[in-house]
């Protein structure tokens, strides 16, 4: 999954490379504006939203959803279901390459099944003031001065507990998964995209839903920091893309 993500990325950035070139007109330039606010408008909704004050300028920070969230609540996956697709896999009803990632099975691949009691993903909730944080301290390292930052995205992908072993104990990672995007431009296909892709440390299932899911709450907060450090080691290849 995450290689698939980082693939279509790098090819947004290199057509959008290829998009910078060339002048575009007026007319053209509206025909496009329009058509990325319908997607917008259509594939996300937005759940929180402000300006950053970063002294001459201000940047829009949104945190959205997709209208069809991959896992809006936390989910879960057994070794059990690895057991199951094996078995599908064997007996030729499902291809191991192709319906689980291109370079054969995996377990991160898998889809959960929602926990009980219910828990709603709470990362853009914790987000939004660390976030707020690091672009007051880094904005300025992002992109040149005459091409100042404009907007930055958080959306959230998978919010899943993910078994480690199909042996021994039976634990699991917590895995959070959050697109960043960054842009200094009105054309969504000159963005810089990273997909921060954080797993937690592993516990047996009552660990994580003990006191109402308060290890998933404070993991959760943990894998925003975590996520913000990996943005930190971007921050030349931001500035480049941005550039």
């Amino acid at each position: 999954m995450q290689k698939f993500i980082i693939a279509t990325v790098a090819g947004a950035l290199l057509l959008s490379g290829c998009a910078s070139t060339k002048a575009i007109s007026p007319e053209a330039q509206e025909k496009i504006r329009k058509e990325q606010a319908t997607y917008e408008q259509n594939v996300y909704r937005v759940k929180q939203q402000s300006q950053v004050d970063v002294g001459n300028a201000k940047v829009n920070l949104i945190f959205r959803e997709r209208t069809l969230a991959i896992e809006p609540d936390l989910t879960i996956v057994q070794r059990k279901k690895t057991a199951a697709v094996a078995v599908l896999i064997t007996v030729g009803i499902v291809a191991a390459k192709g319906a689980y990632g291109g370079d054969g099975f995996s377990k991160d691949d898998l889809k959960g099944k929602k926990l009980e009691p219910a828990l709603a993903n709470p990362i853009l909730d914790y987000a939004k003031p660390d976030f707020e944080q690091w672009l007051l301290s880094n904005h300025d390292k992002l992109t040149p001065q005459d091409k100042p930052l404009e907007k930055v995205t958080v959306t959230p992908r998978r919010f899943a507990l993910i078994y480690t072993k199909l042996v021994g104990k039976e634990s699991y990672e917590l895995n959070n998964e959050l697109i960043i995007t960054l842009q200094n431009s009105w054309d969504n296909r000159k963005a810089y995209e990273y997909l921060c892709d954080v797993k937690s440390a592993a516990k047996t299932l009552p660990e994580w839903q003990a006191n109402n899911y308060q290890a998933v709450h404070e993991a959760v907060k943990q894998n925003i920091q975590s996520c913000l450090n990996n943005l930190d080691n971007q921050q030349a290849q931001i500035y480049k893309s941005l550039s």
